[in-house]
């Protein structure tokens, strides 16, 4: 049973059996697997689409209305644990970050989208428990970059767009991505395509992963599994590194 399962109509499952059984695999090309060189990607894992502290999603869009609630800190849990792995592994860690600054090119979007640097507090925030401090715009803490990991700040929904990603990959002969972080519908899936196209061994850590809205998230997996990426649970991923590298002594 996959998360996306309850959401295919009849008609989509029926489709799917009959181009499975073709093909014999799931999916259009099955399953491309893992490659030899990973970097972990923690995409846009910012104070404003968690909120600051765990609350159920409708409490916590009162203080962070793009906030993903309780899921999103479930997911964060689940990053932590792969990026305690990849740490202890020297695995290369990427962070992304979206670029709110006066001049960045969002500006451009938020002319025509609406200013997202006013739709990061909620109208009622004044009568609620004041922000413990951190940004909208800054790392969950439970996130937070070491000094030798690479933060990339970008102002499209693709980590890639406009950005040093590819050159970075390509510097330490990277040939798969573990993509985590938020939204699935948005910034990871945008990625995710990116990643395919430029022949990445592309894995969504399901359990790493999150959104705003269940039907989202789990059609964007779905979507991902099906064309560009291989969705994958995260005991295999934690499974798979602990096989293939050595901690250092």
């Amino acid at each position: 049973m996959r998360v996306w399962d309850k959401f295919l109509t009849e008609r989509d499952k029926r489709i799917l059996e009959q181009t499975n059984n073709a093909s014999g695999n799931t999916g259009f090309a099955g399953r491309a697997g893992f490659g030899h060189k990973p970097a972990l990607l923690l995409i846009d894992n910012y104070v404003a689409g968690l909120g600051d502290k765990p609350l159920p999603v409708l409490e916590s869009i009162k203080r962070f209305p793009l906030s993903t609630g309780a899921e999103g800190w479930v997911a964060v849990g689940h990053q932590k644990r792969l990026l305690d792995l990849c740490r202890q592994l020297n695995i290369l860690v990427i962070h992304t970050n979206l670029d709110i600054s006066p001049h960045s090119p969002r500006d451009f979007i938020s002319a025509l989208r609406g200013d997202i640097r006013k739709r990061t507090m909620g109208p009622d925030q004044a009568q609620l428990d004041p922000p413990t401090g951190v940004k909208p715009f800054d790392l969950t803490p439970e996130l937070a970059p070491v000094d030798e990991e690479v933060v990339i700040m970008k102002s499209g929904p693709s980590a890639f767009h406009g950005t040093s990603l590819l050159t970075v990959l390509t510097r330490h002969n990277i040939d798969t991505l573990l993509v985590c972080g938020e939204s699935t519908s948005g910034c990871v899936r945008a990625t995710v395509v990116d990643a395919a196209s430029y022949n990445f061994h592309t894995i969504v850590v399901e359990e790493c992963v999150y959104d705003r809205t269940e039907a989202a998230h789990a059609i964007s997996l779905f979507d991902m599994d099906q064309k560009y990426a291989d969705v994958i649970g995260l005991e295999e991923v934690l499974t798979w590194l602990d096989k293939s590298f050595t901690r250092p002594t």
